[in-house]
């Protein structure tokens, strides 16, 4: 799937264009600028990505090597979020981590359910699906 990446939104403008402030829609405090800062960039850029499962009891670093071989890498934060904007529905029917930043052995996911959608921090060792770049 192809996603246009805007580099120099802020991180609530970024929240925002998701629109996760609807009645049942949930965002964790702990997605703040302190845990997940941007650097602002005055570009824009198509990048192609697509969802990539990840395995009970994987190895952060195995994944990105095995990422790596195919032509990929770990999708960032602020791809995650444009996914999201993009493609509201996809985290309805799967957990979908960033693996860039990990804090503290956390990590950025977003998920839902029929009802509602939400941003959170989610402990990486029970992650089972994240999103690559094409490099």
């Amino acid at each position: 799937m192809k996603l246009k990446i805007n580099y120099n939104l802020s991180l609530s403008e970024l929240i925002q264009e998701c629109k996760y402030n609807g009645t049942y829609d949930q965002v964790s405090k702990k997605i703040n600028t302190d845990n997940f800062p941007i650097q602002h960039e005055d570009r824009q850029e198509w990048v192609e990505a697509k969802l990539y499962p990840l395995k009970s009891g994987f190895v952060v670093e195995e994944e990105i090597k095995k990422m790596n071989e195919n032509g990929y890498r770990p999708a960032t934060f602020i791809e995650v979020l444009t996914l999201s904007a993009k493609y509201p529905e996809l985290q309805r029917s799967n957990l979908i981590v960033a693996l860039s930043p990990v804090i503290e052995n956390y990590v950025l996911t977003i998920s839902g359910n029929p009802t509602e959608r939400s941003l959170s921090l989610f402990e990486l060792k029970y992650a089972r699906t994240t999103l690559v770049v094409c490099k």
